[in-house]
C-alpha cells in the first residue's frame, strides 16, 4: 500500500481517499510511532509524509526511512505547506526522494503518483 503518514485525520482522509479513488491500495498512519507496525506489515509501494505535521522531526524520520530496508525501493516523499522552504531542503538533504508542496500534491495527486511509482496495479 502507499502509506500516508498525516497527524491531521481530516487531511489524511482527503489523501487516503483520493488515492483509493484513483485505484491505489492506501493506509493512513497518523502517528510516526505506528509507522513501524505499518512498515511491519509488508513492504509499501510508496510513503508519503506530512513534513510538517505535528510532532514530527521531519529530517530524522526521513534520514530513519532512508536506511530503512523494509521499505524496499518505496519512495518517500515529503510534503507541506509552499512556505516550508527550509525544512524541505532540510528533509530532501536527509534521504526524501521527493519534497513537494502540499497544495501541488493535492491537485496533482494522480500525476505525482504516476511519476514516482507509476500507474495503480489493475
Amino acid at each position: 500500500p502507499v502509506l500516508v503518514v498525516v497527524p491531521d485525520l481530516m487531511m489524511r482522509q482527503k489523501i487516503v481517499g483520493a488515492l483509493q479513488a484513483l485505484g491505489y491500495h492506501a493506509r493512513g498512519v497518523a502517528k510516526v510511532a505506528r509507522l513501524d507496525a505499518a512498515l511491519a506489515d509488508g513492504v509499501p509501494s510508496a510513503i508519503l509524509v506530512e513534513i510538517d505535521g505535528v510532532d514530527i522531526d521531519a529530517p530524522a524520520l526521513t534520514a530513519s526511512l532512508a536506511g530503512d530496508d523494509r521499505r524496499g525501493e518505496a519512495p518517500v516523499v515529503g510534503f507541506c505547506s509552499h512556505m516550508g522552504t527550509e525544512l524541505m531542503d532540510q528533509v530532501r538533504a536527509a534521504g526524501a526522494d521527493r519534497v513537494i508542496a502540499r497544495g501541488e500534491l493535492i491537485r496533482r495527486l494522480e500525476a505525482v503518483m504516476a511519476e514516482i511509482i507509476g500507474p495503480p496495479a489493475p
